[in-house]
This record gives structure tokens, sequence and C-alpha cells, in this order.
């Protein structure tokens, strides 16, 4: 059985400016997405009363000496 990892969320440059647009930022931020999401996946995030799509751009683990795995989600918009 797998031990969920948690995930870490990035941000593209014309996703961080849709967020800050739509004054999201911090919500996008902390989405919890599961470890199990891949490259291509779409991403609707209902955040006050509006649907906001992005799509998973990239997956990066980061592997440090003195700390545990953490995976990195990059989200892009617009989600095609």
């Amino acid at each position: 059985m797998a031990i969920p990892v948690p995930a870490a969320i990035a941000l593209t440059a014309t996703a961080r400016r849709h967020a800050s647009q739509h004054k999201i930022l911090e919500q996008v931020l902390a989405a919890a997405l599961p470890d199990t999401c891949q490259v291509g996946d779409l991403v609707a995030l209902e955040i006050h009363g509006g649907v906001h799509e992005f799509v998973v751009y990239r997956r990066r683990w980061e592997m440090a000496r003195d700390t545990p795995p953490r995976l990195e989600i990059t989200l892009d918009r617009p989600a095609r």
C-alpha cells in the first residue's frame, strides 16, 4: 500500500496571472491535489462560485538528503 505524498502546487506565469487577476491565488496554491495527478490532467477548481480550469503541466520530485521526498505539481492555464 502506497503512502500518500503531499503535493506542492506551482504555477506557470499564465496560471499565476489568471489566479492573481481573479484574486484566487492563495486558494489555488493551497489546493490539495492527489499525487496521482498526471501531466495533461484537467483540474477544475470551484472558488467563490466560479470554476477555474487548469491543466497539470509538470510533475517534479524534490529529493533532498535531510527531508522526505516532495512532489511538486505545476499547473498551467488555459487548460487545453
